[in-house]
């Protein structure tokens, strides 16, 4: 076991709301782990006993108390504002993760134990920046992929990639951390606690560019228990480089909760990152622990996000299906189910579908601006597209 360790060049973000009774096994596998990192509790304006929890349970681990719960997405944001390590790892207060997962991700991304240097890597190989053709949809904003956190909500627009001033071109750091400097983030093997199967081997997109959990309740074992390239890393168990996720604009805290992982992957691809998936990485989830998928907010925070991140990164052709499509499904809805629309779900009331798009309006302008932001990126939102959309994975080094 190694302990905690401020020296580290890794720190370990875990975001919670009244997640008291979670805290304890969450902190214990980080405590346990056999790589050196420093662990950052954010206290997203809990009011149960986390603060006492941490106080007197927890004095090993730095906390930063948020007076408003922020959502995910915005303790995350909040504390990238504290992180000066080169790598940071994100882990659900709900999971677990085994004692080799720091270590295993580690080596998806091919950095080893450093001590507070910088990779300062750009990372970006600028290939593929074809346009091609897109061949997608669109979509109706639903699906459902439980997502994870995420933060930010800035627009990206400045473009600052916080690094070090370290040029980072052979992938080494003066202090000794190593790896492929085109990595940007690896994601973990993600088991539900429950019965074993697969919570999220990669985050994927379907052909209407909805995102889900890759293998999400299929058993453990092949094909998921081989590194791949995902279009996307699940914010609930990952490990990524400061440098890039800040050169991109970081996370978008508007999101609140949900689909902030996979704007975020769409944004360091387009960079010319790569995102792996290391099997080797393994946690445990307790799925929907800390949110209820089957409530408004769950179906509202999804669904509207879906939407902001094709209005922030989709070709134009797929917003306007995507948002055509919604329309449709909104009004056939209300038409054929009336009032009984919420009894299947509340995705298909009329009332909930409207109140998504007026948020989406409400938030269009800072999702055009990040939009703008990106607009310069070597990989065309076409090509983007055009490899990623229904390709669940593709075989490390074909990318």
């Amino acid at each position: 076991m190694v302990a905690h360790s401020p020296s580290s060049d890794l720190t370990v973000v875990v975001v919670t709301w009244n997640g008291a009774h979670l805290l304890p096994s969450c902190l214990d596998s980080l405590r346990a782990q056999t790589r050196s990192h420093r662990i950052l509790v954010v206290d997203n304006g809990s009011t149960d006993d986390t603060s006492t929890y941490l106080r007197e349970q927890a004095t090993d681990v730095d906390v930063l108390t948020l007076p408003e719960n922020l959502g995910f997405a915005g303790g995350i944001r909040a504390a990238m504002d504290q992180i000066t390590t080169p790598l940071v790892a994100l882990l659900n207060n709900d999971a677990t993760a085994e004692p080799d997962w720091l270590a295993e991700l580690c080596a998806g991304l091919g950095a080893t134990d450093g001590s507070d240097g910088s990779d300062g890597s750009d990372g970006s190989d600028g290939s593929d920046g074809s346009d091609g053709s897109d061949g997608s949809d669109g979509s109706d904003g639903s699906d459902g992929s439980d997502g994870s956190d995420g933060s930010d909500g800035s627009d990206g627009s400045d473009g600052s990639d916080g690094s070090d001033g370290s040029d980072g071109s052979d992938g080494v750091a003066a202090n000794g951390t190593v790896g492929d400097p085109r990595i940007a983030a690896v994601t973990s093997r993600l088991l539900l606690a429950a019965d074993g199967r697969i919570n999220n081997a990669g985050g994927a997109l379907t052909r209407w560019a909805a995102g889900y959990d890759r293998g999400f309740g299929e058993p453990d074992g092949p094909p998921f228990d081989a590194p791949v390239e995902v279009a996307a890393f699940c914010g609930g168990a990952a490990l990524l480089r400061t440098g890039p996720m800040r050169e991109v604009g970081g996370m978008a805290a508007d999101f609140f909760l949900y689909y902030e992982d996979t704007d975020l992957s769409w944004r360091l691809r387009r960079a010319g990152y790569q995102i792996r998936y290391q099997p080797s990485a393994v946690v445990r989830h307790l799925h929907s622990a800390t949110s209820d998928q089957s409530s408004a907010s769950f179906a509202f925070y999804n669904q509207r996000n879906q939407l902001l991140t094709l209005v922030r990164n989709a070709p134009a052709e797929l917003i306007a299906l995507v948002v055509l499509r919604f329309l449709m499904v909104t009004a056939v809805d209300a038409v054929r189910l009336g009032t009984q629309g919420q009894a299947r779900g509340h995705q298909h009331s009329a009332r909930h579908r409207v109140r998504v798009l007026l948020d989406v309006l409400r938030l269009l302008p800072g999702a055009l601006r990040a939009r703008r932001a990106n607009a310069g990126n070597p990989v065309s939102r076409r090509s983007f597209t055009r490899r990623w959309l229904g390709v669940p994975s593709r075989p490390i080094g074909r990318d």
